[in-house]
């Protein structure tokens, strides 16, 4: 694989450290980048999302997403990219990329179609 792994995660989140697990246990080679101490810029955050739906980078377990009714009734997309690099706690995590593709939030069976 001639692509850059990177693994945007939280060192405190459970599902960041099995991803970062599953991926050292797979002996590849990544960046790794704390979202928290160092947060993406609306910039990044508008290219990493690309033209996906950015209610999927939500973190739907985030208390303050849930009080504002993000997931069901979400806010327009400038104002939702605003917000996510104001609080990296509403991003959902960990986030995975090779190149252009991506997988956002633990799931094992998604990474290992990701890293193929």
């Amino acid at each position: 694989m001639g692509e850059a792994i990177q693994l945007y995660w939280k060192p405190t989140c459970v599902g960041c450290r099995r991803a970062r697990w599953f991926l050292q246990d797979l002996g590849v080679a990544f960046d790794e980048r704390d979202v928290i101490k160092n947060p993406l810029t609306l910039e990044e955050l508008d290219k990493l999302i690309g033209g996906a739906n950015p209610v999927d980078f939500l973190s739907p377990k985030n208390p303050k997403v849930k009080a504002k009714g993000y997931i069901q009734n979400p806010p327009p997309r400038a104002e939702l990219l605003s917000l996510l690099a104001a609080d990296a706690n509403l991003l959902r995590r960990p986030i995975v990329t090779v190149g252009a593709k991506l997988v956002v939030g633990w799931d094992e069976k998604q990474l290992k179609a990701l890293l193929a």
